[in-house]
């Protein structure tokens, strides 16, 4: 190991840069990590850049700043590498240790040059049970990064192995010859279903001949060793499907490929009837049979075949290489040349292919149906979440923008298609461009110089859009990014997509940009402001430089209005900075010093303007200490000095400096707080307006801070002097929530005290006596206050009168529905402790669990009522299966909006119920009870004509049955029950519940947890058969081998 420590050393000595041989990690790979160490491993072993060359992790080295720091965790054993390394195929050799140097320790993963048996792939999936890396998965290093290896990895890492890629072989020459024609068309059309008969009949407009015959020749061809053709679930497809075209090359004519762009047209120009759904069924439109007619694998292997085909036109000898592009161009422009939004939305994630096809004729087709395209970020399609039509334009845009000649075009098309009123989608707009823009991860082969160009296009034609961009692109304001998306068959592309950003070109870029950001921020305020946030990412050089700009004479000969937002900013990131000194990324003291004098610069002269820092909402961010106390006792004392200096130029001026500021209730606070003996309260409440919100806050802060210097007795005195009954429930709102305060508005407001209850925010930690204010807020309609009250009584242990509780719940309905997930947790907490006491009345619980059902099932509540009602009383059941289910055989109808609410709640109902029909409280079952509920229930079911529904219901309910006593694991009287010959409906519902019951879950393509299930079942059917319960056994093991036949199609797929 003596060279590769030495190696280790050489490379810690001189610390260059990751790349394609050295890979530099802070931390050693943690257990839960270990995923990431396989990845890294393979993308080396694959790395085609350094085929030669020994590879190195070297960990113990900050990699951002390139700062050694070593091992501050101990590494782990070379034996967990060495069996992390059996899950890649082959197995390759990879040795692992430590080393000291400058008196730090350092760990080191070498992975040999001698690792010559590429592709190395994962050969199981890590971890198995919760896979992070899946079976069969090729990594490669690009450069510094690592990434999943493409088709076109796996070709180059083949030819420089000499070998050919396993699944791309070649061809007996005899087949070759004898099938050429059949397989040259099978190439260009890529794949398609068997079972759809239009895409048979296209093909056979394509081929020109019946499709029967024709897929004879092909299934020759499939049997033939080393077949370019994949048959699988009726679905035929190609392998290596750019080799085959190529392999096929002489055996295409120029009348060929115009009967391929016919084809095509038809196909990609449907317009999928989903379209005719409404925006919220369209996810639905398999179930409404709106399908497009052609199958999804043919409309992808045709869209696929034009990028294809333009990747190498050069190669058919017996066609004209022009006219191959002509068709290709305006194949793309006769799919693309529609004003229906609809088409395009149809061929949303065909649009990345027909954009790497012909790119100049894609942006042009943008540009010639813009409002079209512009309706796919409006459209939407709702099923659990909203989405637009507008992913498949977006991947294509991204794609484009990879290629210099078309770069500038796409980035202003882009703009002109997304730009919007709406923040939301400009933010969507400029998070898209500055992906591709980055500087230290530029998405583009375009150079430096169109770069720039797009920039200064969109700052001068899109102001905004051009200078949120400018402002995303600025050093250290985005750390992060995600890929776009890449061409994959464009080879004048690909070959350099994976090239490294220089230094020199990262340096020109943040030049450029910085110099843009100082040149168009001109006096714009706003803009100046978007330079002093970003003053903490920039050198100290470049800050100087946007200081100077920031505070410009320009700036400082403005009024004092415009000078304020610029010397408020400053101060802000000043006291941050001054704040947080003692961390590494704080300003020096020059730095800060020299910020200081730039800033008093700008300083506003007019009080009235500078106090108004003092009633910033974040207004704490002026100081610097850490003392949260002193902090606030100097903020009070400045606010206080500021009311005192406009005080004696009256109360129109402090109004007025209310409308000016951002914390209008700490203005009021203050107000109270400071002698104001010469100034009548009624002069202040006149100042009120109801719908101004800025006053109103002002008012409650000056009530809390009057009756803190005065007392309750100034509060009454007011009340009562006060005539206006909204300026009174202003007054009494903003005292403490407690019995005090509402005898006085019960004296005072009387008949209006409405307004009151409305208004104040019942905060019930000083109160004693709720219980009033309680039924006085249901009684004026503030359910929500009445519940948070009631929420705050359980909590503390007080007895809660269950009619208030059951009144609250009730009237709370309606307005629950958008309510904060608090409203929602206290209802629950409500119904919960309702359920939990004894003498409540059973038909209320009830009552109140059907009104809730839909929020029933999180933090452990359940409607046990209800449950427990359905398990006592056949005719119950019967009721709510009625509401839940048609009659069988009874026509379809349209239910009205009432009845659609009640037959979602009576399904939520019976498929949550667990408590089984003859349930005991000590956990047995009573099987005379079961046996009379389910003859009960039989017979009233049958009545109702919904038999069948109600024994799948109660089948599915049973699975919940306990174990029994006796140690089998289910209880016996169930079983009989279920084992019963006629209860064959019963059987296959519970069986049903128990593969349901499994819910989501990732797949393992081993078949590993498919199989593990099926044992599981098998155990449990033997022990079943073992008791004589051999029907339920059977059913059991047909569950198993379903879970058995699923692993195996894992496997197979």
């Amino acid at each position: 190991m003596r060279y590769v420590d030495d190696v280790v050393r050489e490379v810690l000595s001189n610390m260059p840069n990751e790349c394609n041989f050295i890979d530099y990690k802070q931390i050693p790979y943690k257990k839960e990590k270990y995923a990431d160490f396989i990845k890294d491993v393979l993308a080396f072993l694959n790395c085609i850049e350094s085929l030669d060359r020994d590879k190195f992790i070297i960990i113990g080295v900050e990699n951002e700043r390139l700062r050694k720091i070593g091992l501050k965790l101990g590494m782990p054993d070379d034996a967990a590498f060495q069996d992390l390394l059996d899950k890649i195929s082959p197995r390759p050799c990879v040795s692992t240790g430590t080393i000291s140097f400058e008196n730090l320790d350092f760990g080191y993963i070498c992975i040999p040059k001698t690792n010559n048996l590429r592709p190395y792939a994962t050969s199981h999936s890590y971890p198995s049970n919760n896979p992070i890396v899946n079976a069969g998965t090729y990594y490669i290093r690009k450069g510094s990064k690592n990434t999943i290896a493409d088709r076109y990895d796996l070709e180059k890492i083949f030819s420089l192995q000499n070998q050919e890629l396993p699944i791309l072989p070649s061809l007996k020459e005899e087949t070759s010859r004898e099938y050429s024609a059949d397989l040259a068309l099978f190439a260009l059309i890529g794949g398609w279903n068997h079972t759809n008969h239009f895409d048979k009949e296209i093909i056979e407009k394509f081929i020109q001949e019946p499709y029967d015959s024709w897929i004879i020749r092909i299934k020759d061809v499939l049997q033939g060793e080393g077949s370019y053709i994949n048959f699988h679930k009726n679905i035929w497809s190609t392998k290596g499907r750019e080799t085959l075209i190529r392999n096929m090359k002489n055996s295409y004519y120029d009348y060929i490929f115009d009967d391929l762009q016919a084809v095509i047209v038809e196909v990609l120009s449907e317009r999928n009837p989903k379209f005719d759904l409404r925006a919220d069924e369209r996810w639905l439109s398999k179930f409404y049979d709106k399908n497009t007619k052609y199958s999804t694998q043919l409309r992808t292997g045709l869209a696929e075949a034009l990028p294809i085909l333009s990747s190498m036109t050069d190669i058919f000898p017996n066609s004209s290489r022009v006219m191959l592009e002509d068709i290709i161009s305006n194949t793309v422009h006769t799919i693309l040349d529609t004003k229906n939004w609809e088409v395009w939305a149809g061929l949303e994630w065909y649009l990345p292919a027909l954009a790497e096809a012909a790119p100049a004729v894609f942006i042009k087709s943008i540009e010639e149906n813009i409002l079209a395209v512009k309706q796919l970020f409006k459209e939407t399609e709702n099923d659990i979440v909203s989405r637009t039509y507008s992913g498949g334009l977006t991947r294509a845009i991204e794609l484009v923008a990879w290629d210099p000649e078309n770069f500038v075009h796409v980035c202003c098309v882009i703009v002109e298609v997304m730009n919007s009123e709406d923040s939301k989608e400009q933010s969507n707009l400029v998070n898209i461009l500055s992906k591709i823009l980055l500087p230290w991860r530029p998405q583009t082969l375009a150079p430096v110089s169109k770069r720039e160009t797009v920039v200064k296009i969109l700052l001068n034609e899109y102001a905004d859009i051009g200078w949120k961009l400018l402002m995303k692109l600025i050093p250290g304001v985005i750390t992060t990014t995600s890929s776009t998306y890449k061409p994959k068959w464009r080879t004048t592309v690909l070959d350099e997509v994976d090239h490294k950003i220089t230094n020199l070109d990262y340096y020109l870029q943040n030049e450029i940009f910085l110099n843009l950001s100082i040149e168009y921020a001109e006096s714009d305020s706003q803009r100046l402001i978007d330079l002093i946030n970003v003053l903490d990412n920039i050198s100290d050089d470049w800050r100087v430089k946007f200081l100077n700009v920031i505070c410009a004479d320009s700036i400082v000969a403005r009024d004092d209005e415009y000078k304020y937002i610029i010397w408020e900013r400053l101060s802000t990131v000043i006291n941050r900075h001054k704040r947080y000194n003692h961390t590494d990324w704080a300003f020096s003291d020059i730095d800060i010093k020299r910020m200081e004098i730039m800033r008093d610069k700008v300083e506003p002269k007019a009080l009235n303007v500078k106090n108004r820092i003092f009633f910033k909402s974040s207004r704490y961010d002026l100081f610097f200490s850490e003392d949260s106390k002193e902090n606030s006792k100097q903020i009070f004392s400045f606010q206080v000095e500021a009311i005192k200096e406009i005080l004696p130029t009256g109360l129109i001026e402090l109004f007025k400096f209310n409308s000016e500021i951002e914390d209008s209730y700490s203005l009021g606070f203050c107000f109270g707080k400071v002698d104001q003996s010469s100034i009548s309260c009624n002069d202040v409440f006149v100042f009120l307006d109801i719908k101004d919100s800025k006053k109103i806050d002002f008012i409650r802060g000056f009530v809390v801070g009057k009756y803190q210097l005065c007392g309750f007795d100034w509060i009454e005195e007011v009340a009562f002097q006060v005539m206006d009954k909204f300026q009174k429930a202003i007054i009494f709102a903003a005292m403490p929530f407690y019995i005090d305060t509402w005898i006085l508005v019960e004296n005072i407001m009387g008949d209006e005290q409405e307004e009151y209850w409305n208004l104040v925010d019942a905060l019930p930690y000083q109160a004693v006596g709720l219980d009033d204010a309680i039924q006085k807020l249901i009684e004026f309609g503030c359910p929500i206050k009445a519940i948070d009250c009631i929420t705050y009584q359980i909590d503390e242990g007080m007895r809660v009168p269950s009619d208030l509780a059951f009144k609250a719940l009730t009237d709370a309905t309606e307005e629950l529905n958008g309510q904060r997930s608090v409203a929602l947790y206290n209802t629950r907490k409500i119904i919960r402790y309702l359920q939990k006491q004894e003498g409540v009345a059973e038909r209320e619980l009830v009552r109140i669990e059907w009104m809730y059902l839909a929020i029933m099932g999180e933090e452990g509540l359940t409607p046990v009522t209800l449950e427990r009602k359905l398990a006592t009383e056949p005719a119950f059941f019967n009721e709510i299966l009625c509401l839940a289910y048609k009659e069988k055989g009874a026509e379809k109808r349209v239910l009205t909006g009432k009845e659609e609410t009640i037959a979602i709640n009576a399904h939520r109902l019976l498929n949550s119920w667990r408590i089984i029909p003859g349930s005991e409280a000590i956990g047995e079952l009573d099987k005379q009870k079961l046996t009379i509920w389910i003859d009960e229930m039989k017979e009233m079911a049958a009545n109702s004509d919904r038999l069948d529904m109600g024994l799948n219901v109660i089948g599915g309910t049973l699975y919940y049955a306990p174990a029994d006593k006796d140690g089998l694991w289910i209880n016996k009287n169930v079983a009989e029950l279920l084992n019963k010959r006629e209860e064959t409906i019963m059987r296959d519902a519970y069986t049903t519940k128990i593969f349901n019951e499994r819910g989501a879950h990732f797949i393992d393509r081993t078949g590993a947890e498919e199989f593990q299930l099926a044992s599981h079942y098998f155990e449990k059917a033997d022990q079943l058969e073992l008791n004589n319960f051999f029907r339920l056994a059977s059913s059991m093991r047909e569950l198993a081998r379903d879970y058995e036949r699923q692993g195996k199609i894992y496997i197979e797929e």
